[in-house]
């Protein structure tokens, strides 16, 4: 691994304080290694500018489409295709000038890189071509990722695979726009680029914990918001604004400390957020919020999003939405895992290798 470079791609918008800490992070990794931050236009590129230029980064900036907000499948089929464009074209630069290519956000970071070592190395040994996080290919989700869903936060790519893609030469409109997400998007690629026996799926989702320490449940809706952290990998992915004030934030530098990560503008925000109390704070918080919901028979629990909890609190009540949340919370009550059709092709929660060992599919 000494004499591979390996490139860091951030996707940014606007999380300008994330971009710090998680440059300040990179930064630190003792290897050899070529970040790049990559955004739309239409981001404060004057900011990122600024931010970037305290370090050796490669700033990639690109034309997009605006957020469309005529209705909510525009809405979703406008922000993934920025998203799409925002990561394709920077893992396609950075696999001009590296060996290996790693994705994340901001606001995903990695606390504990002597951790992912050991993941790069099991990548490099086994010449795979992509390595990622996620719930995977065996558990589908309508709409959005109906061939399985992979995590965009630390995806690994060989960039000899990149060079000779065609894939991400694809834009957004040619992936079934208006059904496809991001998370959908690269379950397409590892059908179509990678196939079966050339990828590392180092992460399942089924250690990840949420902000109050318990575990995700990673099989419903949008498990990486609002917080997702996986213990064993020290990953950390916290979407501040999905929480109130600055809990978020207050959540982010806990973490930071327990790690006892050290950085220029790591210790002022250490220092500003720090919050021993926080969780508390929010556990009462979410109580509250749950009682303004049982008046509305509403008993979903949001994944402990606060931010979707207080939209439902202030949402318009009417006889319609009562009626449609008691038969929902019946349901809950009735079938507390979920309901599902018997199906007996149902392979989760193997993942595909486990599943091709298991029906012994070698033999075809």
């Amino acid at each position: 691994m000494e004499n591979k470079i390996i490139g860091f791609i951030i996707s940014v918008y606007d999380r300008l304080d994330d971009l710090k800490i998680n440059l300040e992070l990179i930064q630190s990794y003792k290897i050899n290694k070529h970040i790049f931050v990559s955004c739309p236009q239409d981001a404060p590129i004057s900011k990122i500018k600024e931010i970037c230029s305290r370090y050796s980064v490669t700033l990639l900036s690109h034309e997009t489409i605006s957020i469309n907000k005529k209705s909510n499948v525009l809405t979703n089929a406008s922000l993934s295709n920025r998203v799409w464009d925002t990561q394709r074209f920077a893992i396609k630069e950075a696999s001009r000038y590296c060996d290996i290519v790693i994705h994340t956000h901001s606001d995903c970071w990695l606390m504990n890189f002597e951790k992912f070592i050991g993941i790069l190395r099991i990548f490099i040994a086994n010449k795979v071509s992509f390595g990622f996080r996620g719930v995977g290919i065996t558990k589908v989700y309508f709409p959005g990722a109906p061939l399985g869903s992979i995590d965009d936060h630390f995806m690994i790519f060989n960039s000899t695979l990149v060079r000779n893609s065609n894939f991400l030469d694809k834009e957004y409109k040619e992936l079934f726009p208006g059904i496809l997400n991001i998370h959908g998007i690269w379950s397409l690629f590892l059908y179509t680029e990678i196939g079966t026996k050339n990828y590392l799926h180092y992460d399942n989702g089924q250690n990840w914990f949420s902000w109050d320490n318990k575990k995700v449940d990673h099989l419903r809706g949008n498990p990486l918001r609002p917080y997702v952290y996986n213990k064993n990998l020290s990953i950390i992915h916290c979407h501040i604004s999905d929480f109130p004030r600055n809990t978020g934030k207050n959540l982010q530098a806990n973490l930071l400390l327990k790690h006892k990560l050290k950085g220029e503008f790591i210790n002022e925000f250490i220092e500003k957020y720090k919050n021993k109390n926080v969780e508390k704070e929010l556990i009462q918080y979410r109580k509250k919020l749950k009682l303004k919901l049982l008046y509305r028979f509403e008993t979903n629990k949001f994944h402990n999003n606060l931010n979707y909890m207080e939209i439902a609190c202030n949402s318009n009540m009417s006889f319609k939405i009562l009626f449609n949340n008691l038969m929902r919370s019946l349901f809950r009550l009735i079938f507390p895992k979920g309901y599902r059709l018997k199906n007996e092709n149902k392979i989760y929660p193997l993942d595909y290798k486990e599943f091709y060992i298991k029906n012994k599919l070698s033999e075809i």
